[in-house]
């Protein structure tokens, strides 16, 4: 027998010899292993988003300032415990009472026996206010101005005029109006025109409830001019005999975009009196100057002066 055969042979017979209680040895070595590391001490940290259950609207409180989204909590166990633990979903957290403040107890996290749990802050400071509401005007902030063509008829017609609001009480009353988000008109032609606005985001926890937008109606039309025409004749009507007018003659101011009044004839323009019912002759009445002639798009801004004396003889 060769010397390479007899090493195999020994070999074997120490691999082979008493398998079953190697085996078994093997086993109790590895289990015992398991059982000194596993019930070692082991930390880690996690961190647990929070939902609130906050106090009804008819509770008349409400939460001022912010509760964290998350809260840090430590645990501390067997550190096979502590890294099978891959993560807490959430923690509900009952605040329907309004209280001061809030303590963590560590069953609220769910976790194991035997796991020690402290949360970083173990305990919530909470500030409450009255809860208030009120209808506020909403007030539209233009950007710039129109076409320098046109011009702007009033500051705009905004529905709905006013909402309500809801959220603390300081913070409420300390509010003024609603403005809207700047609205642009630049670019609009003339015309009357229908705008969906959004409003501008208010103060932390106050709300506008059901309302983001209003609709603000804007009309702009070409930008006008006055032209004053003098010395006008006042003509009466109704009078049944020679009529005599002081002052005979009047001023007229109007206001037109400046191509209409480009266009527009003075001669055209007839400023009138009309006698009443039963006037008598010969007896002096004074009565208000009326002019005749201007079409729509011209405005009658006044008359100087705007009664005159007629006497018929």
């Amino acid at each position: 027998m060769t010397a390479e055969a007899t090493i195999a042979q020994r070999v074997k017979r120490i691999v082979l010899e008493n398998l079953g209680l190697k085996v078994f040895s093997l086993i109790v070595s590895i289990a015992l292993f398991t059982v000194v590391h596993g019930s070692e001490s082991g930390q880690r940290s996690l961190y647990v988003p929070l939902v609130a259950m906050l106090p009804p609207e008819s509770s008349g409180k409400i939460l001022v300032g912010d509760l964290p989204e998350k809260v840090k909590i430590t645990l501390t166990g067997s550190r096979s415990v502590v890294n099978s633990i891959n993560g807490v979903d959430s923690v509900q957290i009952d605040l329907t009472n309004a209280p001061r403040t809030f303590t963590f107890d560590p069953k609220l996290f769910g976790l194991p026996t035997g796991i020690d749990v402290q949360a970083i802050p173990a305990t919530l400071t909470l500030d409450w206010e009255p809860r208030e509401e009120r209808k506020l005007p909403v007030r539209v902030q233009l950007a710039g101005g129109p076409d320098p063509s046109l011009e702007l008829i009033g500051r705009g017609t905004v529905t709905p005029s006013k909402l309500l609001v809801k959220g603390p009480r300081a913070s409420v009353e300390a509010m003024n109006d609603l403005p809207t988000d700047l609205l642009t008109i630049s670019a609009l032609p003339a015309g009357t025109h229908r705008l969906r606005v959004p409003l501008l985001a208010m103060p932390t926890q106050v709300t506008c409830p059901g309302a983001s937008e209003v609709t603000v109606e804007i009309t702009l039309q070409p930008k006008s001019e006055q032209r004053r025409m003098k010395h006008l004749t006042v003509a009466a009507l109704g009078a049944t005999g020679p009529a005599t007018i002081r002052p005979p003659h009047v001023d007229v101011l109007v206001s037109a975009p400046e191509r209409t009044l480009d266009d527009l004839d003075p001669e055209h323009i007839v400023p009138i009196v009309e006698l009443p019912d039963g006037f008598r002759d010969g007896q002096p009445i004074s009565v208000a100057v009326q002019i005749r002639g201007l079409d729509e798009s011209i405005t009658l801004v006044r008359v100087d002066p705007p009664e005159v004396l007629v006497r018929v003889r």
